[in-house]
């Protein structure tokens, strides 16, 4: 029965509540006065009733009014008014008050980071950046210091060689100079020999 609902608070609003939630995004619309004027008129009732609350988000609207109505004819006529809505929150309390407010703050977990955030997000992107490098600086650095010893082993596997060459040489003129020396004494020897043979014969 009736009487029952409302005892167990349909009545009071605890089944449901009395709030009409309205959110507008990414619109484009074109109105005329005229319009406006009969919705306004539309919207009249004969008996006053209970204010509903009404929450109402704009995100991105785009309006533009046109004045379609009687005016005097000397005037060059309206010209239409744009208006740019990017956020706002219009907002009707039980009492029928009318609050206009910036939009409401995200949530906790679609809150859009900081200025401070982005910039700490920032500077750990160019820190992890700067040590890629000094790593990659370091590999260098080392490969340049494994280089600059094997050239020095180069140089110094080039002096012992030019040395070794030098001496080769050297005793290689020795040797020449032993053969020359040699092949002298030979035919001076044979010479003597000759000599000796030839005065036992006499």
């Amino acid at each position: 029965p009736p009487d029952k609902w409302v005892g167990a608070g349909v009545g009071s609003g605890a089944w449901f509540q009395n709030l009409l939630t309205m959110r507008i995004v990414n619109t484009e619309l074109g109105l005329s006065m005229g319009t406006i004027a009969g919705l306004a008129d539309l919207a009249e009732d004969e008996i006053i009733s209970t204010p509903l609350p009404v929450d109402i988000t704009l995100e991105n609207i785009r309006l533009r009014l046109v004045e379609d109505r009687s005016a005097n004819i000397t005037s060059p006529g309206p010209t239409p008014l744009d208006v740019n809505v990017s956020e706002l929150r219009v907002h009707r309390t039980e009492d029928g008050v009318l609050h206009v407010e910036p939009p409401p703050p995200p949530a906790l977990g679609s809150r859009t980071p900081s200025l401070d955030q982005l910039a700490l997000s920032r500077l750990r992107c160019e820190n992890d950046d700067l040590r890629r490098r000094l790593a990659a600086m370091e590999k260098i650095n080392e490969e340049n210091h494994v280089l600059r010893r094997c050239q020095e082993e180069t140089q110094i596997l080039r002096s012992c060689l030019t040395t070794a060459q030098e001496d080769l040489s050297s005793v290689l003129e020795e040797k020449r100079n032993l053969l020359e020396l040699v092949q002298s004494l030979q035919a001076a020897a044979n010479s003597s020999e000759a000599k000796q043979q030839a005065n036992s014969k006499r």
